[in-house]
């Protein structure tokens, strides 16, 4: 284990097959996170496999389309996620994700805490949504970087 700055333990699982490379890093477990607002995982797939999450995932999950297509659904709602397009799912909202093209690329974070609520609420981001931007604006590479700094660097604020 490593120690960071945040004074958080973080741990890197890397899942690799011939069609999947999955890079995650996971938080200290929310049950001994001390913080008002965590994050529990941050990573990136090369190729997103199919989920079904009856009954919702426990955290916050935002999910952005790097490269190609997936397609979204939540509530009987199916909804594209070509480049440039994310989806903010709250927790314990059931719903699946799966490519629509030969290749989907994904990145996530899931994050919570006793803040997380009053300060999407204060963006009025109090639904799961979908989110669209400029494909190649700074928000497409915002979770790459962060991934990088975390691989590379003890302290992945990049300061």
């Amino acid at each position: 284990m490593l120690k960071y700055n945040i004074f958080t333990y973080l741990y890197k699982k890397m899942e690799q097959d011939e069609f999947d490379m999955h890079t995650r890093f996971l938080i200290t477990p929310a049950s001994t996170q001390p913080y008002p607002l965590f994050i529990d995982s941050i990573g990136h797939h090369e190729d997103q496999e199919k989920l079904n999450r009856y009954e919702g995932f426990p955290y916050y999950h935002w999910l952005q389309t790097y490269e190609g297509e997936g397609e979204f659904e939540m509530g009987g709602r199916k909804v594209r996620l070509p480049t440039g397009t994310g989806v903010l799912m709250l927790p314990d909202v059931p719903h699946s994700y799966y490519a629509v093209t030969d290749t989907w690329c994904t990145q996530y974070v899931t994050f919570g805490g006793s803040c997380a609520h009053a300060i999407l609420s204060t963006l009025d981001m109090l639904e799961s949504a979908v989110f669209r931007w400029d494909p190649d604006g700074p928000l497409r590479y915002a979770l790459g970087h962060i991934l990088h700094n975390l691989e590379t660097r003890a302290d992945y604020s990049g300061y």
